[in-house]
């Protein structure tokens, strides 16, 4: 009967020892990514914040499919500079080259807010619950 009081001890004695144990690596794991979970919360305030907000187009700029079509238009006539077929004295290479840029740019920019309105409403990939792959179907052995 001593022996089996001895062993219940033991075990609980242990058990509280390894959750003592995970209870300090969780509290260390926190306290190294605090600086991350506060910027989180920031992140999640702005996003409150930024809900509320409408954004507008540049109206001088047009929309991305005119932009292209301007973009494709500028392409096409310093190609056309760049065989000596036409000289247009509209404009000057410099300033189609400027416009390309600035162009490009703009697109750029529109493309990652795109994206970022995409990834902040949640419209992009479906997180959900993974099925976990059998060791055999990838031929190797449990550590």
């Amino acid at each position: 009967e001593f022996d089996y009081l001895c062993v219940i001890i033991a075990l609980l004695v242990m058990a509280m020892a390894y959750w003592i144990n995970r209870l300090n690596r969780y509290k260390k794991k926190l306290a190294e990514n605090k600086e991350n979970i506060d910027m989180g919360k920031v992140a999640h305030k702005i996003a409150d914040i930024d809900k509320d907000v409408t954004y507008n187009m540049n109206p001088m700029l047009g929309t991305l499919d005119e932009m292209k079509e301007k973009l494709a238009k500028n392409e096409k006539i310093l190609a056309q500079f760049g065989a000596g077929e036409t000289m247009d004295e509209n404009f000057t290479i410099d300033q189609l080259e400027d416009e390309n840029r600035k162009l490009r740019d703009e697109m750029r920019r529109l493309k990652k807010e795109e994206a970022e309105a995409e990834a902040m409403s949640g419209a992009g990939r479906k997180v959900g619950p993974r099925k976990k792959k059998n060791i055999r179907e990838f031929d190797q052995q449990q550590a």
